[in-house]
């Protein structure tokens, strides 16, 4: 790996990159709020359940079901609700099924309520029906495939062997779902179901590791006879930590890469047959992952493109829902759409905002939320270099930065201008407010999206000593 790769970041950079997303609150939160003790730790059937905060995005299902690509990457910033929308398509595509493997019976069906709504069990509570409970092509497809969903969020290892053994335990919990399946494994099949079901991570080969997901797959179909949906949510941020953690141990880093790059490849139709569909979440797109014989087989959607945008995020009209919903009886102390909006698409005609953000702020009774920086969970880290005072003085000034996208990026993308003003861009740090194109290549202006991420680039600066605060 090139030593400019191996660089420290300075304050003011740690702070600019700092994530959106990690947010301290400690504001009084509403009586209607579904999360008051973690902001954190909420899942589909918390946030359905809860009435006045669950943002109906269920249409996305539609879209996922009318989309012809078998294998899809989305990535947006951190906390604009993959995970939640993978839980909600793992909650209705899923088989219910007793330990036994035995399909449950539609009476004792509890995701049905989720989304059809009625009743829920145990609780006096009635939940409306959601906006995909009206849609007749969709609705067939309820509860009708068998559901694989790995999630890799917060996957860390010191080296590549501990990174690898913690994987082996995330995809152990999948086959613990289904022992059932070990009646129709082949011998050789059946010594590695046993390995899982032991725990006995060490004894798993890289080979087998990596054919782990089709594995699971060919005998899950075999028991419902039904093709799967895989879900993984969150694949780059192992390999992120990895190359904060270790990425100067240049050969080791390329293990953990050719790792998740051959269990990827599993996903392929022509290699899964048992495959449905594949839905992959993600910050940006990591092209060593994505070799170009196989990339172009894989639809991939990142901030900058329309398909799926309004799905993730929340737009206008549902701010003022939640805020209605929620706070009818204060007036918001701050700007919302003017704190946590300023995202969309290139010349679209609407505005994205950060929903986490959004909904801390509505739970506290429109209050603010403190930030604070947690070094472990930075972003890929940028040299010093890259981004220069003019620009950022010139960003906090409400100006602009012309300059190419990279759609995918590498490690090495980061050295360049373009590369890291792409990674400020599918982190949220930046936001495109309109485009050119010059010579055949499409040139973005992009700016601060909010003030929010103004107030804590301009407290980079200030710890850096470029300006005082009070300026």
């Amino acid at each position: 790996m090139p030593e400019m790769l191996v660089f420290r970041v300075s304050i003011a950079m740690k702070l600019f990159l700092a994530s959106l997303t990690f947010l301290n609150f400690n504001l009084a939160v509403s009586k209607y709020c579904p999360f008051k003790d973690d902001f954190d730790v909420v899942d589909f059937k918390t946030m359905v359940s809860s009435n006045s905060t669950y943002v109906d995005k269920s249409l996305l299902i539609e879209e996922v079901l009318k989309h012809p690509g078998q294998v899809i990457l989305i990535t947006r910033p951190k906390k604009w609700g993959k995970t939640l929308n993978l839980d909600m398509m793992e909650k209705f595509f899923d088989i219910e099924f007793d330990e036994n493997g035995t399909p449950l019976p539609h009476d004792q069906l509890k995701n049905r309520v989720l989304f059809f709504g009625g009743p829920i069990t145990g609780r006096s509570i009635m939940l409306p029906s959601l906006k995909i409970a009206n849609v007749s092509n969709a609705i067939e497809h309820f509860g009708r495939h068998p559901v694989i969903f790995l999630r890799l969020g917060n996957l860390k290892g010191a080296n590549h062997h501990e990174l690898q053994t913690g994987l082996k335990s995330r995809i152990g919990r999948l086959f613990s779902r289904y022992k059932f399946i070990q009646r129709y494994a082949t011998e050789s099949q059946n010594e590695i179901l046993t390995k899982y079901f032991e725990a006995n991570y060490d004894d798993i080969s890289a080979k087998e590791l990596n054919t782990s997901l089709d594995m699971l797959s060919e005998l899950v179909y075999q028991h419902f006879n039904k093709t799967v949906y895989v879900l993984i949510d969150d694949y780059d941020d192992p390999i992120n930590r990895a190359f904060r953690e270790f990425g100067h141990r240049y050969a080791e880093f390329d293990k953990v890469v050719r790792l998740f790059r051959q269990i990827f490849d599993r996903l392929l139709p022509e290699r899964n047959p048992y495959l449905e569909k594949s839905i992959v979440t993600g910050t940006f797109v990591l092209k060593k992952l994505f070799p170009k014989r196989d990339g172009n087989k894989i639809e991939k959607y990142t901030i900058l493109d329309e398909p799926f945008s309004k799905f993730f995020g929340f737009v206008e009209s549902e701010v003022d829902e939640l805020v209605s919903k929620i706070t009818p009886e204060k007036n918001s102390s701050i700007d919302i759409k003017k704190w946590y909006g300023g995202y969309g698409l290139r010349n679209s005609d609407f505005e994205l905002f950060h929903p986490w953000s959004v909904l801390q702020s509505v739970c506290s009774g429109g209050g603010k939320a403190t930030w604070y920086l947690n070094n472990d969970e930075l972003p890929v880290p940028l040299p010093n270099s890259v981004i220069s005072h003019n620009d950022v003085k010139k960003l906090t000034s409400g100006g602009f930065v012309t300059i190419s996208i990279m759609k995918e990026i590498d490690y090495d993308d980061l050295c360049c201008a373009e590369g890291a003003f792409s990674l400020c861009v599918f982190n949220g740090y930046l936001s495109s407010i309109s485009s050119t194109t010059k010579r055949d290549v499409i040139l973005f202006n992009l700016t601060i999206p909010n003030e929010a991420v103004k107030f804590y680039f301009l407290k980079g600066m200030e710890a850096s000593g470029e300006i005082s605060f009070d300026e």
